[in-house]
Formats: C-alpha cells, sequence, structure tokens
C-alpha cells in the first residue's frame, strides 16, 4: 500500500512537472497535499469524527480539489508574470484574486427588475431594455 501512495506521488509530480514546466510549482502543490491531510486528520480526531468510508472519500475528494485549484492559481500567476509583466507580489495577488471567481470590484448579483411586480419593456436581445 505504502508503495502505491509513493507511486502515485511521483507520478502526480512529473505529470505536473511536464505540464508546468518548473519544478518549483509542483513541489509546493506536492507539500501542500500532507499538509492538508495531516491537518484533516488532526481535525478529524479533535471533534470525534470516525474514518470511515464517507470521510475517505471526502477526503479524497477534498486532496482533489486542492490540486485541481492550486494548478489554476499557478497557471494565473504564471499569466501574470509572464504575459503582463506584474511583480511576483502583485501576480500572486491577482492570480489568487482571479481563482476565486471574484472581481476586484464586487457588484451585486440582483437586478434591479428583480422583484415579482416589475416587468421588462423591450425585446429580449435589445440593449434598451428598461425596467418598470
Amino acid at each position: 500500500m505504502v508503495g502505491n501512495l509513493v507511486s502515485g506521488a511521483l507520478l502526480a509530480f512529473f505529470v505536473l512537472f511536464f505540464f508546468l514546466r518548473d519544478p518549483r510549482y509542483p513541489v509546493a502543490i506536492a507539500l501542500a497535499i500532507p499538509i492538508s491531510v495531516v491537518g484533516t486528520f488532526a481535525l478529524m480526531e479533535a471533534f470525534d469524527v470516525s474514518l470511515n468510508i464517507m470521510s475517505l472519500g471526502g477526503l479524497a475528494l477534498g486532496v482533489g480539489m486542492l490540486c485541481d485549484n492550486s494548478i489554476v492559481v499557478l497557471e494565473n500567476i504564471f499569466r501574470h508574470r509572464e504575459e503582463l509583466g506584474a511583480s511576483p507580489l502583485d501576480a500572486a495577488t491577482r492570480g489568487a484574486e482571479e481563482s476565486r471567481g471574484r472581481s476586484p470590484r464586487p457588484r451585486s448579483r440582483r437586478s434591479r427588475c428583480s422583484g415579482r411586480s416589475s416587468t421588462w419593456r423591450g425585446s429580449p436581445g435589445s440593449s434598451s431594455r428598461t425596467c418598470r
């Protein structure tokens, strides 16, 4: 079992290295995974959560999401540094903000015409639609 774990970790490292082409990034992801798993086991012990199929499935899902989100953030940082010429700190800040899915200026998600009594006038594709 330990051999499969090590071979899976090495395979994941080499795949990440192949796509990202810099050893720093796969090392960062490879360090984040055990830290998060150890932290998860510590919290499970603190809150008396049993280790069963559901908790292991959730842990596997969380590790997969961690890897995926890490790659997305690293790609955003790389794009900001290489293509846009941002400083490392600025690129890290903007890359993380982009992966969070938030715009720099938060906007209201509700339209001003979202109530029941209001209706739209104008054709659906036109830019002259108004709320009444």
